[in-house]
């Protein structure tokens, strides 16, 4: 917000700038300690027509922001030398100018949670909303004021900028893929992502292709799982128990933020906790975003080829050669015919070989067509003994990965394996 305050008007001089007489400066110097006690009396009284002009249009919360921004410009203006009517009447027409109001962006107070504190990072990155205000409250009547409201209201209404999710009846989702209700940071990704993305990598904005693709990956990859454990919703059947705790996601890392239960905090303080929470998540979203874009989305058109290129390694279809590793699993699954790929083969940074299969969906542990048993946790000669094939490494002990001196080498690996489990074509 800029304020320009206007030149002192020289005491001999009209408002209009025309030069006056010795007498009418004399005059003008006999009335001049009533016209500074009237000047500071106007100031005064301009300095309360402003308290309550921002006051009404910001709200009462921004009360003691308001009392010290005034008291820099009242003392300000009361160190000016010799102030007289001309200034105070110039000055008043400048402070009752209509100000562009501060956009507020309004949640919930109290216990903040994951959802919220990235559904705010994500508005602060959109243009309308980059110098916004984020005021926590449960007040209905200071929540009305905002012009954006996530996570509290009980409303959802993309038109109104109301995106709540709790209230009864909502059940949107990302779109027809996926069936993990929406968060307030799902719903302002769904209907944002487009400028969350292009505001972090500007590049996408020029195909349309990569930017979809990079969407869809990005939510799928961490904005769902902040929508679920919001939701309350399990990864897996409720009825199987969980073999260990993870309590190192970024949702349980945002809920440490808050006071505990035995900790006295102000209001101030947890906003403050809020904002780092803000921070926090903003930068993991911004690290999955340049990692999808620089990384994962580059290893689409190598995969590709190699899906393309696989009759050339074996006539069954099922073994892909990547000439170096890349990111490969999540490609595959969008773009193989039919799940028919069993293993990939790739070179390390050594310029050795490994075999790896394919998992039976991309973040699962168990494989199409895992190593044969006898193979497991056997290493070199032993390995080589056994499997017959010369230049082996190892076996990892679930049989999902291998690894050969050489390319012929593995590819043999490749092929015996599909041979002793009857997989052959």
């Amino acid at each position: 917000m800029h304020i320009s305050y206007p030149k002192p008007i020289k005491s001999c001089e009209s408002p209009s700038h025309e030069t006056l007489n010795r007498s009418d400066c004399e005059k003008e110097a006999s009335i001049g300690t009533d016209r500074n006690a009237l000047g500071v009396s106007i100031h005064r009284l301009n300095e309360t027509m402003r308290t309550c002009f921002v006051l009404s249009t910001f709200g009462t919360h921004r009360c003691s922001q308001i009392r010290s921004f005034c008291s820099i410009h009242h003392t300000r203006i009361i160190h000016k030398s010799s102030p007289n009517f001309n200034d105070s009447r110039n000055f008043s027409s400048s402070i009752n100018t209509p100000l562009t109001a501060v956009k507020r962006i309004g949640t919930h107070s109290g216990t903040f949670h994951c959802d919220e504190a990235l559904a705010c990072f994500f508005l602060k990155l959109l243009p309308d909303f980059k110098t916004a205000q984020i005021v926590r409250s449960r007040d209905p009547h200071v929540l009305q004021h905002s012009d954006v409201l996530v996570d509290v209201g009980g409303e959802y209404n993309p038109e109104k900028l109301l995106f709540d999710h709790h209230q009864r009846g909502f059940h949107q989702v990302y779109s027809p893929e996926y069936q993990t209700k929406l968060s307030s940071a799902g719903l302002i990704y769904k209907h944002y992502h487009r400028e969350i993305l292009t505001a972090i990598v500007p590049s996408l904005s020029s195909t349309e292709s990569d930017l979809n693709i990079v969407a869809d990956r990005v939510y799928k990859t961490f904005v769902e799982s902040i929508d679920g454990i919001d939701n309350g919703v399990s990864q897996y059947p409720t009825e199987e128990k969980a073999r260990y705790e993870i309590q190192t996601d970024v949702s349980s890392r945002i809920a440490r933020m808050n006071p505990a239960w035995n900790e006295s905090c102000s209001q101030e303080e947890t906003d403050a906790r809020f904002e780092r929470a803000c921070s926090l998540v903003g930068s993991e979203f911004t690290e999955i975003v340049l990692r999808c874009v620089k990384a994962w989305l580059p290893a689409r058109s190598v995969v590709l080829n190699a899906v393309s290129d696989r009759f050339s390694v074996d006539k069954s279809g099922e073994i892909i050669r990547l000439d170096r590793y890349c990111p490969w699993k999540s490609h595959l699954f969008l773009l193989e015919p039919q799940n028919e790929i069993k293993y990939v083969l790739y070179a390390d940074e050594m310029k050795r070989w490994r075999i790896q299969c394919v998992p039976v969906h991309e973040v699962s542990f168990e494989s199409r067509l895992a190593l044969p048993e006898e193979w497991r946790g056997l290493t070199h000669d032993e390995l080589s003994d056994v499997s017959g094939i010369p230049g082996c490494m190892f076996v990892h002990p679930t049989g999902f990965i291998g690894g050969n001196v050489s390319y012929k080498g593995v590819l043999k690996m490749a092929l015996k394996s599909l041979e002793m489990q009857g997989n052959t074509q």
